[in-house]
């Protein structure tokens, strides 16, 4: 019971590196936070020589508090990455502004985008022409046309 009487900030960086291990093996960055809160009380008995009960009421106030300001900036991350078109790639394509490789003939053409092709239906244009996709249409995407390469 040494251990409880002497805890330095050795003590907690082990606790934190503890924690940060086992989010490997648990999902919803749950031990993260409670880890960088270890992190955090390592650093302040690192600085100031704290006892045994403020570093644990310390890390009882940082625990909630990291990782509700973890949870925060986490969600407002991955919130603005989602797409709302999961397996509708097309969908993904409108407002897209691309360069045409073929004219477009009676109102089709097709189109490399990525390592995909795909077809294009718009109003005639010729090859080179700047559109941009306003729609798609089953599997196609519809383009129309912003500008007139010089020939």
């Amino acid at each position: 019971m040494d251990i409880l009487t002497t805890m330095t900030g050795w003590h907690w960086f082990g606790f934190a590196l503890i924690l940060f291990w086992l989010e490997l093996f648990a999902p919803a960055a749950f031990f993260l936070w409670l880890g960088v809160a270890a992190l955090l009380v390592a650093i302040a008995a690192f600085v100031a020589s704290l006892s045994i009960a403020v570093q644990f009421v310390l890390f009882a106030i940082l625990s909630p508090l990291v990782m509700w300001v973890g949870r925060r900036f986490y969600n407002q991350v991955t919130c603005s990455q989602k797409s709302n078109h999961l397996n509708q790639r097309g969908l993904e394509m409108i407002g897209l502004i691309l360069t045409l490789e073929q004219p477009i003939i009676n109102g089709q053409s097709r189109i490399t985008i990525g390592d995909s092709t795909w077809k294009v239906l718009g109003v005639d244009a010729a090859k080179g022409t700047e559109v941009k996709v306003t729609a798609v249409r089953g599997n196609a995407l519809v383009v129309e046309a912003l500008s007139n390469p010089l020939e």
